[in-house]
């Protein structure tokens, strides 16, 4: 008479797959979490100021970004810039009859940092 079949059962498969998963997911979460995620944008604030007029633009030109701008509200701007290039900066401003643009004493602009504060004025 030939031999019983046994029934192997695939738990000891199962359990070592469940076992190496939670492993792998607690490395990748270490190594994940230890490393820092360097910054792809920085987020300036800061003022705009004029010697005549009221500022209503503050413009950061970049040869990889193009034009970004910001509306100045009471001489407060506030946007993000993608970090990798220098930003040329000038002002937009009214002044009784027509609107200009000045650049700032102070008139380019980098940073590799997430937040960054920079004063502007003509």
């Amino acid at each position: 008479m030939p031999p019983a079949n046994q029934h192997h059962g695939h738990g000891r498969y199962i359990i070592a797959i469940v076992v190496a998963l939670v492993i792998g997911l607690l490395i990748g979460g270490v190594i994940g979490f230890s490393l820092p995620v360097p910054a792809d944008y920085t987020t300036l604030n800061g003022t705009a100021s004029v010697p005549t007029g009221t500022p209503t633009l503050i413009w950061f030109n970049s040869t990889v970004f193009g034009n970004l701008t910001s509306v100045v509200v009471n001489h407060n701007y506030l946007l993000n810039l993608p970090i990798g290039d220098t930003y040329a900066v000038s002002i937009q401003f009214l002044n009784n009859t027509s609107t200009l643009r000045c650049i700032p004493t102070t008139n380019s602009f980098s940073s590799s940092n997430r937040n960054a504060t920079q004063d502007f004025a003509c």
